[in-house]
């Protein structure tokens, strides 16, 4: 089997990435069953010689390998769409538990906060309501005129009377001093004036203090109002800061099942196809072209390196020498990009490309425009993209496919191409009706 795989890979050589990266070895046993199928022989040196001494068997060759390596290349690109949606989803829960984890624990706070808050009225109340139930108290004692209304004042007589009399019998009496009569009378005398002044403070200074302690009660009633203030537009900026991050994550749009995928991607699976009807080198002196390796002219080639060396000279054996990534470079940036392949649907893109490759960019642009009745000004715009919203994509392929043709007839040398023109136009058609249908 691995004789005829090297066989397909000299045809097309990027199968052997394709085969590379196929760990189950399926890829490999179609690619050899295709060569076994086109030339009809397993052995490899009877399908080499048969593919070398007949065109057809080896044109039929390159468009059966190319088909299975844009199979393979959508298969890897599907695979890889599902590898970026499973990401995208994963890190989307990810960022969902961090958000709901982050709701919790400001659910939590708020709670604290409120539970902080109710404490801290409930002890303010409280405060209030001792201090007004004792002056209440005081006040219906006061109206009642009870006897305990005019305690007060019978105290203050008392003291006033006991210390004027001691003051009055120590300036009068002079009795004879007993043992520790000093002690005494210094003991009695600061009895007196420590009750007098109590009863000078509770009827000339009570006023003041009671003044004292209704603002430093004011006060704190103030400055408690004030934090309970602060504290409720907290709670209240913190709540809407909440419900703007739920509207948010409800307004934010659900992870697709399958997300966009850049049409750029379609280029490898165009490329194959190409690749398979240009072949490899070749220097027939019956192609205007000259010598030619993966489709790449010689005179295209000198162009491209002179684009980057003016001194750039370029020979038929650096043609044959010309490598797959190069190729493919040239391939994107000459005629991928020039002809916006990416903004195109899906099969029509393929035969704009091929047929830019094979007769010229501007001829290209120009069918695809006559097809969608547009100016024919060789340069695809705005207005030939807005053109493809008129017709369906399918008849776009049908009817360039026929101007394609109508082309290669009016040129002199079809007697002698013609047959390889027509075959190419066929599979490119088959080939793009298949891509743009997977791809509806």
């Amino acid at each position: 089997m691995l004789p005829l795989v090297g066989i397909a890979t000299a045809i097309i050589p990027d199968l052997i990435r394709i085969i590379a990266g196929d760990k189950a070895g399926k890829v490999a046993t179609s690619v050899a069953d295709a060569v076994a199928t086109a030339t009809g022989t397993d052995d490899p040196r009877a399908a080499q010689r048969m593919i070398e001494e007949d065109p057809a068997i080896a044109a039929a060759l390159r468009i059966k390998l190319a088909e299975i390596a844009v199979q393979q290349t959508q298969l890897e690109n599907e695979r890889e769409a599902a590898e970026r949606t499973a990401r995208a989803q994963a890190e989307d829960k990810q960022r969902q538990d961090a958000l709901n984890l982050m709701r919790a624990q400001f659910e939590n706070e708020q709670k604290v906060r409120e539970q902080q808050f109710e404490q801290q009225q409930a002890q303010l109340k409280l405060a209030i309501e001792q201090t007004a139930g004792a002056r209440a108290l005081q006040l219906d004692l006061i109206k009642t005129g009870g006897p305990i209304r005019w305690a007060p004042v019978g105290v203050s007589i008392v003291v006033t009377l006991l210390f004027a009399g001691a003051v009055l019998m120590l300036l009068v009496r002079t009795p004879p001093p007993p043992p520790n009569y000093s002690d005494l009378i210094n003991i009695c005398i600061g009895a007196l004036v420590a009750a007098f002044s109590t009863v000078i403070s509770f009827w000339l200074g009570s006023s003041q203090g009671s003044r004292e302690k209704d603002t430093a009660v004011q006060q704190m009633q103030v400055t408690q109002a004030a934090q309970a203030s602060q504290q409720i537009e907290f709670v209240t900026r913190q709540a809407t800061e909440l419900v703007r991050a739920k509207d948010e994550v409800r307004d934010r749009p659900a992870a697709t099942a399958t997300p966009p995928v850049h049409k750029g991607s379609n280029f490898d699976s165009c490329l194959a196809l190409i690749l398979g009807a240009e072949g490899g080198f070749s220097n027939d002196a019956r192609d205007r072209g000259g010598a030619t390796n993966y489709g790449i002219t010689i005179g295209t080639l000198t162009d491209w390196r002179r684009s980057r060396a003016p001194d750039a000279t370029v020979t038929i054996d650096d043609v044959r020498a010309l490598t797959l990534d190069e190729a493919k470079e040239i391939y994107r940036s000459r005629y991928w990009n020039v002809l916006r392949c990416e903004d195109l649907p899906p099969g029509v893109d393929l035969l704009v490309f091929d047929f830019g490759v094979n007769a010229g960019t501007g001829r290209s642009a120009r069918v695809l425009q006559q097809v969608l009745g547009v100016e024919q000004d060789g340069s695809i715009g705005p207005v030939t993209l807005n053109g493809l919203n008129t017709c369906p994509a399918d008849k776009i392929i049908r009817d360039f496919s026929a101007c394609r043709l109508d082309f290669y007839r009016s040129l002199d040398d079809f007697k002698v191409f013609g047959a390889g023109w027509t075959n190419r136009t066929n599979s490119m058609l088959e080939a793009a009706m298949r891509m743009g249908a997977s791809r509806a």
